[in-house]
């Protein structure tokens, strides 16, 4: 199974003395490094453990300075080995690193009490002391603590041991759902091309696979991979990777970017979270804050929501994230950790911040399981379902799974693109009904129904939605631009019938002019499949069309073909109708013109 440690800790408290003296790797790899005798950047080793086998670990920073590149570090550790020296005791950064491991979720953290050797029992009791205050009252308060050396290597085969334990009891990782690898280091390697590496914590990545460098949506494909120097075919979740992307430079990627599958992320510059301050620290409108997400950093602007507990960030630069991914959040200047936070939606619109229906959905977001968001979602909103999933959208598919079964148990529907519940749809269908009934008691009895475009303004329903929905209601019948139910008998008084019965005996005597005739009087005899309209122009009655066509088939049968002059001479009529006719009964499929002539279809 593969997991991750990482350290964490004060600057000196003996972190990258600890990895060196656990694994033989000196993390420290840059000169500046070197000469300082401090770790500046992420530093890369890994352990062979009996049981749990090989794994990796990341080494972290540990002056405030760099805090940035301790954040980076920290997303993908399963295991967090927080340094203190046992002499020196809990420091500024020993606080706020176990500030940021409590925030990213690390599931377990084991306290390593370093420089043993150089400090008198009394002082490290009171090192212990100072943790176990530390980490009073949250979920990490019975955490290990082991004392340890450096240098003599007390207490190390005690650590390999716990770590061994601790790694081997964890539960299997869910390898499904798409691969997202933030990129926490690149370099060019001779021979190979560039190389982005960072954890990977979710999903598969093989060998040829198309991918995508978020957020420029940079497209690639996977060439080579590499875990612990060793190259390998494909790599799933909990790994370090190093990765050659194809065709792409060392300077296309940055820290911060993801790589995943193609059309995996949706870039954006707002996201809605629901932020946990530090105590007394007061969220004020329109500060400045940086933003860290895995392992990028974005400046952004705090505008809040409501009363203040959600809050939108706008931010300096596109960046991709997902539905409750974990977000740390630091003031711009002068620097200090305000909270973690939490993403509820990666892909919003700008909100008003009294907009007391926002507030309400992100309170149900927050604190829902995604059944449940989703049914509340569609009650308030007509949603393509394609939208919704990019508000809902995170790595392991949840909302997919969630929602097939919903659709497949009838509590939503899928009508067309859009998402409605079984209530919804249901209110909805009444209403139109309803609309309709009392439009035929208020209106005149003649009339064929209600212009859609009307119902659908007066219910304030969107255009695709309603036509979509439309369809799926046996109940009603579309005329052309009107819709009726078709239960609906028309009630007509006597002079409305005499003029219905005028107007279709002289249709059946030839061609009629649309033009001489009531619109309302033809839309009847159209519904009632009385007449036929040709071209918009003229109609004639029904009878008489289909024996033309009957006539015509027979000719065509007789002589293979027929052309326009045959039409004429059959039924004796104009120029004008003759060609009408004929282009009518190409448009419906009866004939097939090629050339000049025409044969059935």
């Amino acid at each position: 199974m593969a997991l991750v440690i990482g350290t964490a800790g004060h600057v000196d408290h003996g972190k990258t003395e600890l990895i060196k003296a656990l694994t033989g790797i000196d993390t420290d790899r840059l000169p500046e490094e070197k000469d300082r005798g401090m770790t500046i950047v992420l530093g890369f080793a890994f352990l062979d453990l009996p049981i749990s086998g090989r794994v990796g670990i990341v080494d972290v920073p540990g002056h405030e300075k760099f805090l940035k590149n301790m954040i980076t570090g920290v997303y993908g550790i399963d295991v967090a080995l927080l340094v203190v020296s046992a002499d020196e005791g809990v420091m500024p950064q020993t606080e706020e690193h176990f500030q940021i491991l409590s925030i990213a979720e690390i599931k377990k953290i084991i306290v390593v009490l370093t420089k043993v050797d150089i400090t008198s029992e009394n002082r490290i009791e009171d090192t212990i002391f100072e943790v176990q205050t530390l980490f009073e009252n949250t979920i990490y308060e019975n955490s290990e603590i082991i004392k340890v050396s450096s240098k003599t290597g007390q207490g190390l085969d005690e650590l390999k041991q716990l770590l061994d334990k601790t790694i081997s009891a964890m539960p299997p990782k869910d390898v499904t759902g798409i691969p997202v690898l933030p990129v926490d280091r690149i370099f060019t390697l001779k021979g190979v091309g560039a190389v982005a590496t960072g954890t990977l914590i979710n999903g598969t990545l093989r060998l040829g696979d198309k991918i995508s460098i978020y957020p420029r949506n940079l497209v690639s494909k996977v060439k080579q991979i590499q875990v612990h120097n060793d190259l390998k075919n494909e790599v799933d979740t909990g790994h370090r990777v190093g990765l050659n992307p194809a065709n792409i430079k060392t300077e296309d990627i940055n820290i911060g970017d993801i790589i995943s599958y193609e059309n995996a992320f949706l870039p954006t510059k707002i996201i809605d979270v629901k932020i946990q301050p530090k105590s007394k620290i007061v969220l004020k409108e329109w500060m400045r804050v940086k933003v860290h997400i895995l392992t990028d950093e974005i400046l952004g602007r705090v505008a809040l929501l409501g009363d203040g507990k959600y809050c939108q960030i706008l931010l300096e630069r596109e960046t991709v994230t997902w539905f409750k991914n974990k977000v740390i959040i630091r003031n711009y200047s002068p620097e200090y950790l305000i909270g973690g936070g939490m993403v509820l939606n990666p892909v919003p619109v700008r909100h008003k911040r009294k907009d007391s229906d926002v507030v309400k959905l992100l309170e149900i977001r927050e604190n829902h399981n995604m059944k449940e968001i989703i049914l509340e979602e569609i009650k308030n909103k007509n949603w393509k379902l394609e939208d919704l999933k990019k508000t809902l959208f995170s790595p392991n598919n949840e909302f997919d799974k969630t929602l097939q079964a919903m659709l497949n148990s009838g509590e939503v529907k899928l009508i067309s693109k859009y998402l409605t519940d079984e209530s919804t749809f249901a209110k909805i269908k009444n209403e139109i009904i309803q609309e309709l009934e009392s439009f035929y008691k208020s209106s005149a009895a003649i009339k064929l129904g209600i212009l859609k475009d009307e119902l659908r303004k007066k219910l304030r329903l969107e255009a695709e939605f309603f036509d979509a929905l439309i369809y799926e209601l046996p109940e009603i019948e579309i005329v052309k631009d009107k819709l009726r139910l078709k239960t609906w008998k028309m009630a007509l008084n006597e002079t409305q019938l005499k003029e219905l019965e005028r107007v279709e005996q002289l249709s059946r005597s030839g061609p009629c002019s649309l033009a001489e005739f009531d619109r309302e009087t033809i839309n009847i005899l159209l519904q009632e499949k009385k007449i036929v309209n040709v071209k918009n122009d003229f109609f004639i009655h029904m009878d008489i069309f289909e024996g033309w066509k009957q006539i015509l088939k027979n000719h065509i049968e007789t002589n293979k073909s027929m052309v326009i002059a045959d039409i004429k001479k059959l039924f004796g009529l104009s120029r004008k109708h003759t060609v009408a006719i004929a282009e009518y009964l190409d448009e419906i499929k009866f004939t097939k013109r090629t050339g000049d002539v025409r044969v059935l279809y």
